[in-house]
């Protein structure tokens, strides 16, 4: 099957329980087949950029 790699990369914000926020930094790779959409490369990767702008979004909501 021919495709096209290509990286992702995904910062996902984190709370310790202490209050303070730091950042995951996720890299993958991805190979493109026939216009597949980039969350069919790897959903685990993508619920969890999708579950850092939830986090992000009620945090700025909250503040």
């Amino acid at each position: 099957m021919y495709g096209t790699w290509h990286w992702h990369r995904y910062v996902i914000s984190c709370k310790t329980i202490s209050g303070i926020w730091h950042w995951h930094r996720y890299e993958t790779s991805c190979k493109t087949i026939a216009g597949l959409s980039a969350s069919t490369c790897d959903p685990i990767v993508a619920k969890l950029a999708q579950r850092s702008k939830d986090v992000r979004a009620r945090f700025t909501l909250s503040n």
